[in-house]
């Protein structure tokens, strides 16, 4: 397990890098509803296809692992667009 992560260490710093870039824009930049919504979109859509691409190039890419990476992006979509729909009064835009 260590192994595999200090073999693919620039994946993971890339994968860090891009969701603290993603909360610093939901949390630091702007307080409303559309950049939040926005980052939180961008935020799954970049886990989505960083996990294509980091199986892609390990060579181990089934469509089991695409299916498990939109299901997962999905859901926290869906989880996280409702808190901040909740945390508006009904509106997230």
């Amino acid at each position: 397990m260590l192994n595999e992560l200090y073999k693919n260490r620039l994946h993971y710093l890339f994968l860090f890098t891009g969701l603290f870039l993603g909360l610093t824009f939901f949390f630091g930049l702007f307080n409303l509803p559309s950049f939040k919504v926005g980052s939180i979109i961008g935020l799954c859509v970049f886990y989505f296809f960083w996990g294509i691409i980091h199986h892609w190039l390990e060579k181990d890419l089934h469509i089991k692992i695409v299916l498990e990476y939109l299901f997962v992006s999905l859901i926290a979509l869906a989880i996280l667009l409702s808190l901040i729909w909740r945390a508006q009064g009904g509106r997230l835009l």
